[in-house]
Parts: structure tokens; C-alpha cells; sequence
């Protein structure tokens, strides 16, 4: 089959420690499996109360690299794209945001994007982490979500590239 979602709200219960938008960071352990292109799947999404105004999501694309998206307010804040990911293997990536003031992205133990300045980040303080699949549900991840863990801080960030350094 082509991927389970798994859907929960955001709160401090679901998420030990989580106290709102403020801060945080996710890593993933995925594996991406030969032969699944052709299609991209969302990995991870975190939505806001909407995921048009508010969100982070991390996605496969039809070409095997990973990308992922800052929206807040409405509007995009960052997007990374085209880093490639190993097939068969772990591909660990972690993300990292703070209100208002960045956004960090690593994928394989490297930094990939460190957004900051005017940078806004979504508001989480309510809303819905969806693991494997989008919120429409259109987009399975096709791939393995072997591993995910949370901080209720924002990790730096070398932080993110020593988290992801060892699958």
C-alpha cells in the first residue's frame, strides 16, 4: 500500500512539552525505497488552524530529492528543493523554526537552508501534524518513516546537521 497516514492534533498532550508556535524542532528518519518515483508524497506536514495560511511541510519529489516549505501569513517565507536523497538507505533531515526569526533545514548531517531576518514563522499553536500524507490526503509519502523526534526548543543550526549526521 502506499502509505499510512498518521494525523494528530498539536498540543501538549499529543507532543510532550509542546506549548504553542513559538519554537521547535522535528527530525525524521525516512527511507526511500528504489522504484517509488514518479509521483511526489508528503513525509511531514504541520498546519496551523489553515494549512493555506500556516505550515511546514517536507515532501518527496517525482525525482527523488526532498523538498520542503515554509508558509506563514499566508505567504511563502522559504522553500528548499532539489537535495538529492540516498535510495535504500536512512535519509535523516531535521527542521528547526523560531518566530520572526528563522527557519534551518538539514538533510544527511548538512545545513541545508538557514532563513532568517524578516522571516515569519507559521503559527502552530493549534492545528494538525499529519505524518506520511498531506492534509487533503493526496500526497502518501510512498517511503518509510522509520523514525521522529521532537524538541520543544529550536536547535541551531549545526544542532540540526549533528542530528542528522548519524542516520
Amino acid at each position: 500500500r502506499p502509505a499510512d497516514l498518521v494525523s494528530m492534533a498539536i498540543n501538549g498532550t499529543n507532543l510532550a512539552g509542546y506549548t504553542g508556535s513559538a519554537n521547535g524542532s522535528f527530525k525524521v528518519r525516512y527511507t526511500n525505497p528504489t522504484g517509488v518515483g514518479g509521483s511526489t508524497g508528503t513525509l511531514l506536514q504541520l498546519c496551523g488552524a489553515s494549512c493555506a495560511a500556516n505550515q511546514i511541510s517536507v515532501r518527496r519529489s517525482s525525482d527523488e530529492r526532498i523538498q520542503a516549505q515554509l508558509i506563514a501569513l499566508s505567504s511563502v517565507q522559504g522553500t528548499i528543493t532539489s537535495i538529492p536523497m540516498v535510495q535504500n538507505a536512512n535519509n535523516p533531515f531535521a527542521f528547526s523554526w523560531a518566530d520572526a526569526t528563522s527557519f534551518n533545514f538539514s538533510l544527511n548531517g548538512s545545513v541545508e537552508f538557514v532563513g532568517g531576518g524578516a522571516i515569519n514563522a507559521p503559527n502552530l499553536s493549534t492545528g494538525t501534524l499529519r505524518i506520511g500524507n498531506n492534509n487533503t490526503g493526496t500526497s502518501p509519502s510512498n517511503g518509510h518513516i522509520k523514525y521522529l523526534e521532537y524538541w520543544t526548543q529550536k536547535l541551531s543550526a549545526p544542532g540540526l546537521g549533528s542530528a542528522t549526521a548519524n542516520p
